[in-house]
């Protein structure tokens, strides 16, 4: 791999580090942290934990090289306290990884592996997505939830947590959330994220089933890619299961694949 995109690599795992911090953080700020969240680390390797959510997505040490002879054990003890699993997203496909994972400890995730997707603002061509998506306020997140717990099959605890995550998002105007609607009922929702390193990441999007194979998660891409352009981006990502439709989507709207990302978790 090339200096440049070993750049590119590390700007899009920085976007999703902060995403994903961002959200946790959220949940610290709430009363009494009811969720036994913590955030911790440096923007290098941004380590943050959500004690009563066993969620992959939120609980993660960034930044970590998989070909780095030792494992964060600071911040290992941290997530030990809090009775919170480590996860260690790395660069490489798991045949690549699988080796040096096993000499310190830790294993692939299975059904984690994705494929990093990106592309530079400036080499995209203007679209317009207005007249089938609409932008969801801090207060419209029910329909959110709804759609996206729906979409990825969870309920209860783990609503309530999708729902603060969001909320404080939004709140804050670090993301934005968008609908595409049917008689102006939401039937597929996407957040885009903007990170500080100039990064639009296409954070997540889902569809109700009836109105899936219509074009609503190509509006809300085109949609998302003009709000990351408003507000001076230079590149967009996303990630999404390699050969899926979320995939082929974003390949038809001109992004293209920059590396494989491996979830690793301690044996």
């Amino acid at each position: 791999m090339s200096d440049d995109a070993d750049d590119v690599s590390n700007l899009l795992e920085d976007a999703e580090a902060e995403y994903l911090s961002d959200r946790v953080s959220a949940l610290v700020k709430m009363p009494d942290n009811p969720y036994g969240a913590d955030v911790f680390g440096h923007p290098s390797q941004r380590s943050f934990l959500v004690a009563k959510s066993p969620s992959p997505m939120n609980n993660r040490i960034c930044g970590f090289d998989v070909k780095s002879d030792r494992l964060p054990t600071a911040e290992i003890a941290l997530f030990d306290q809090a009775g919170a699993t480590v996860h260690l997203p790395v660069i490489g496909a798991p045949k690549d990884v699988k080796k040096q994972a096993e000499d310190l400890g830790v294993r692939v995730l299975r059904g984690w592996t994705q494929g990093q997707f990106y592309a530079e603002l400036s080499n995209l061509p203007l679209a317009d997505a207005a007249d089938q998506t609409r932008p969801l306020n801090a207060n419209e997140l029910d329909a959110f939830i709804e759609i996206h717990s729906g979409a990825f099959r969870y309920s209860g605890t783990k609503v309530n947590i999708t729902h603060e995550m969001m909320r404080g998002l939004l709140s804050e105007g670090r993301a934005e959330a968008y609908a595409v609607c049917d008689d102006d009922v939401p039937v597929a929702i996407g957040l885009v994220y903007f990170a500080t390193n100039q990064t639009a990441y296409l954070a997540t999007a889902a569809t109700i089933p009836s109105a899936r194979k219509r074009g609503a998660h190509s509006s809300l891409i085109s949609r998302r890619i003009e709000a990351a352009r408003q507000r001076g981006c230079k590149l967009v990502s996303s990630t999404a299961l390699i050969n899926s439709q979320s995939c082929r989507n974003l390949k038809r709207a001109g992004l293209s694949q920059s590396h494989v990302q491996s979830l690793l978790v301690l044996q």
